[in-house]
């Protein structure tokens, strides 16, 4: 048996392999076997999140879509107030709410207006509806105000009307209060080479931003000399888009409930959907049975409604055109062709007695 010579010097042994460095993807792989928990739990919160994210966008979407349906089948203020309670904490409550107190002013329940008008000034303050609320309770604060100031005069007016019969009929009518609301604005478009005007009536109430656009635009003389053209075949008449010194602006959509009517004046929608252009509109030739996320702000009068508005303009003293034939607003405007569509003035006829400012948004 070989024996080991204890004294022979030591070997060496070989040096270890140098250990190179982790790669990055080692690293992550690490982090990853190390946190893999904590990792599948963030992802699957972040999934959630995303998921209700959506869910979110698309309940707002079909909210109002589900708001117009309920407010067209409300026709009382018992319905209106069921709601409010169905809407409360969405963003159709504001809208409901001044419903709720519109319908209140036309029956002439004016306290109870007064009530739903100063809840939504409280707690909607920046809502687009609010310069229209103000308007209507200002009626109706100065409604109230008279009846108050008045209603002992009255009462002691009729009780010396000697005839019993009177009493109950005079008094019933002369301490009851009447909402009057304010008329809306009218404009009036002339054609070149066309005898008569144009009228159009503006729905200040329900588009009052996009309104008070145009009533500044038209006090600019901004329209005069342009001219209108047939768009998606002979369904609307669409302005033409000025060249020099076009507003440098757009609108926010003001979401109306309008109906795609024969005659009415719709805004032309921005091509990347973010709201309304600053200065073009359309006049719908025909009925738009799918007119959906439009802002309609006017509607051309018919020739009983535009005699009405002529003769009410003439007993207010105010200056009136001089009618050479029938007011058929619609022929005239369907058979505008490329030799006779052009605007030679677009005039204010009535507005209200504020200044008309619009909100605006830079492109």
């Amino acid at each position: 048996m070989a024996v080991r010579d204890i004294m022979s010097p030591r070997q060496a042994e070989p040096p270890a392999p140098e250990r190179a460095l982790p790669s990055f993807l080692d690293r992550m792989n690490a982090f990853g076997e190390r946190h893999a928990k904590a990792i599948i739990i963030a992802s699957t919160a972040l999934i959630i999140v995303t998921v209700l994210i959506f869910a979110q966008i698309l309940w707002q979407r079909s909210l109002f879509d589900r708001l117009e349906r309920d407010l067209a089948d409300a026709e009382s203020t018992e319905r209106l107030s069921e709601l409010k309670k169905k809407y409360a904490g969405t963003r159709g409550e504001a809208r409901v709410l001044a419903t709720l107190g519109h319908e209140y002013y036309a029956k002439g329940d004016l306290r109870d207006a007064l009530s739903a008008y100063d809840e939504f000034l409280e707690r909607f303050p920046e809502h687009p509806l609010k310069a229209a609320v103000d308007r209507s309770r200002k009626i109706i604060r100065e409604s109230l105000d008279f009846e108050e100031s008045q209603k002992e005069a009255r009462d002691k007016e009729m009780y010396l009307n000697a005839h019993p019969l009177h009493r109950p009929q005079g008094r019933e009518s002369l301490t009851r209060a009447h909402p009057v609301k304010e008329a809306h604005p009218v404009v009036q478009l002339k054609f070149k080479n066309k005898p008569d005007a144009v009228f159009v009536e503006l729905f200040e109430d329900e588009a009052p931003n996009t309104v008070a656009n145009f009533v500044s635009l038209v006090e600019k003389k901004y329209f005069d000399g342009l001219a209108f053209h047939k768009s998606d075949g002979d369904e609307r008449l669409q302005i033409e888009a000025k060249t020099a010194g076009a507003v440098d602006y757009r609108l926010e959509h003001e979401k109306t409930f309008r109906e795609g009517d024969i005659g009415m004046l719709v805004m032309v929608r921005r091509p990347d959907g973010s709201g309304n252009a600053g200065a073009q509109f359309q006049i719908l030739l025909k009925s738009v049975a799918d007119l959906q996320n439009a802002t309609v702000f006017g509607q051309v009068l018919n020739e009983e409604a535009a005699r009405d508005f002529i003769e009410a303009q003439r007993k207010a003293g105010a200056q009136t055109p001089v009618l050479s034939g029938p007011l058929d607003a619609m022929s005239t405007l369907r058979a505008l062709d490329e030799k006779e569509n052009r605007l030679e003035t677009v005039e204010i006829a009535r507005k209200r007695e504020h200044p008309y400012e619009p909100r605006v948004v830079s492109k």
